[in-house]
């Protein structure tokens, strides 16, 4: 389906910016090496792991930050250019990904404590996609889309292809995400040679479908945001009625909509979107000042949430909610010097509560191994098969994303339930004790 201007100001009244303004805390201010911090992930409640983004020849970092602003470097790239991505895998490992001098993309996995880096050489060679986030997770590998095809690399660095592109269906764009919903589904947005913006879903087996083709109007340099209904969110940064920006939305069904546009005066050029455990989309503005927003989902409201002018942050900003409920966010330059910041938002966002939506396997002995998968489920803190307890000392949470726990002695059939600091839940299918 292809989306001109025309059916896009017909699609979508401008939505007035609500004025709301949060505090801000600077946890961490960069100066002149390290500086330009990037990436920021989650690794246990309160405590944070990221990499900067400075394209120098003096090397970049990898890093490590709780919520009162206590910093370490955990390793050093020395001569490199730039450090895009690092995150938490599901092997107790880092994953990371930096340019070298020749602007080659490298991968590496690096201890959660910091040390030596091992770099994946299987996957030198193999080219760049998105680069916020990189792609999505499973335990032993990374899925992510590559110049031409979406494909999965594993441990230690094979690249697996899944799906290849035609020359019809573009190259992936790299300022957008590349998100895999709980069923297996790949989303992600492609730049055709015409200039316009392909957003794309390729199913397991193997069939693309062409939700829509934006045009080019100075973006969309948003990463897309994907529901795990399969809903689709994006931005276009010069997109709307004034050419200020908007966000679109596309059903499951693939009907386009644009949800909301900015507004002719004030924050403008959405350049960033995430969304938090309440449902509404928060992100920020590539413009000085710069802004941080939200977009409530069920009535379409467009608010400020916090501004700057360059002191706290300078966007465009990379944002995470943490498990705290507040958000979490990187400047490659803010601060009073220039070399960026790291800083949160006290925006009133209740701590997301967590959600178990698979369980690997369904069923098993006891003393079977078992992934609860699902969201929220950092500092978790129980698991219940129908009842009965797994120990504490079995139960691992080796991101955001997954527990492990054995299947305990005494185990029924039944739902699983999950406790973490933030509250408890059920999966939603019963595990079956063999």
């Amino acid at each position: 389906m292809s989306v001109g201007r025309g059916a896009i100001l017909a699609l979508a009244a401008v939505l007035p910016a609500l004025n709301q303004t949060h505090p801000v805390k600077v946890l961490f201010e960069f100066h002149d090496n390290p500086s330009a911090p990037y990436s920021l992930a989650e690794l246990a409640p309160g405590q944070f792991v990221g990499a900067t983004d400075n394209f120098t020849s003096a090397g970049n970092v990898v890093f490590q930050i709780d919520i009162e602003g206590h910093y370490k470097t955990i390793a050093t790239l020395a001569g490199t250019n730039a450090i895009p991505y690092v995150a938490p895998m599901e092997n107790g490992k880092l994953f990371g990904m930096w340019f070298d001098g020749g602007n080659r993309p490298r991968y590496f996995h690096l201890p959660r404590a910091g040390g030596a880096i091992q770099e994946l050489t299987e996957a030198a060679g193999i080219g760049v996609a998105s680069q916020w986030p990189f792609g999505a997770w499973e335990r032993d590998g990374v899925y992510a889309p590559f110049p031409s095809f979406i494909g999965r690399i594993g441990m230690p660095g094979k690249v697996e292809p899944i799906f290849t592109f035609t020359a019809q269906d573009g190259v992936p764009n790299p300022f957008s995400s590349f998100a895999m919903t709980p069923d297996g589904t790949f989303y992600g947005e492609n730049r055709l040679g015409s200039g316009a913006y392909l957003v794309y879903r390729v199913t397991r087996a193997g069939r693309l479908t062409r939700l829509a083709e934006l045009l080019n109007t100075g973006g969309p340099w948003a990463p897309l945001v994907v529901l795990d209904d399969g809903t689709v969110y994006g931005a276009e940064a010069a997109g709307g009625s004034d050419h200020k920006g908007s966000i679109y939305k596309i059903d499951p069904s693939g009907q386009f909509s644009v949800v909301a546009e900015f507004p002719s005066k004030g924050m403008s050029n959405p350049s960033t979107l995430f969304v938090a455990a309440d449902g509404n989309l928060y992100g920020s503005t590539n413009t000085m000042p710069s802004y941080i927003f939200v977009l409530e989902t069920k009535t379409g409201k467009l608010a400020q949430v916090a501004s700057s002018t360059g002191w706290e942050f300078h966007c465009t900003c990379q944002m995470i909610q943490g498990s705290d409920g507040k958000i979490y966010g990187t400047s490659r330059s803010g601060g009073v010097s220039g070399g960026g910041t790291i800083f949160s938002i006290d925006a009133g966002i209740a701590p997301p509560r967590p959600r178990v939506t698979q369980l690997a396997p369904q069923a098993g002995k006891v003393g079977a191994e078992v992934e609860l998968r699902g969201s929220y489920l950092l500092g978790t803190t129980g698991v219940r098969f129908a009842g009965m307890p797994v120990p504490s000392s079995d139960i691992s949470v080796p991101t955001a994303n997954v527990v492990r726990v054995h299947v305990p002695p005494g185990a029924q059939s039944g739902a699983v339930q999950l406790t973490t600091v933030n509250g408890t839940t059920v999966s939603l299918m019963a595990f079956t004790v063999e």
